[in-house]
């Protein structure tokens, strides 16, 4: 399906296959869904959990895809690439992993 900037705020949040001039958001795999500006992966969830967030600059284009992806998911506007583990459903496992983390 094609679509323009207005739409894409909303495909992305429902995780469909979309295409755009220079933007695209595809599922990979069943469980990988990822949305390229140009060729680069610039956002990746495995299972619905957003676990990867390119937020390096390359070009105004690419910039304005990022932009959407912040605003939508409320993250960094700090330049570089995050990654975010896949979410822990056990309260235990979430402890232990802040643990690990705060160091």
């Amino acid at each position: 399906m094609y679509a323009n900037y207005k739409a894409i705020p909303f495909l992305i949040h429902k995780r469909t296959n979309f295409k755009g001039n220079s933007v695209k958001g595809i599922w990979e795999s069943d469980n990988d869904y990822i949305v390229y500006s140009y060729k680069i992966p610039i956002l990746k969830f495995h299972c619905n959990n957003l676990t990867y967030f390119n937020n390096i600059y390359y070009s105004i284009t690419t910039s304005r895809i990022q932009n959407i992806s912040r605003e939508l998911f409320t993250l960094s506007k700090s330049r570089g690439i995050y990654n975010f583990p896949i979410a822990k459903t056990d309260l235990f496992d979430l402890y232990e992993y802040q643990q690990e983390n705060k160091k």
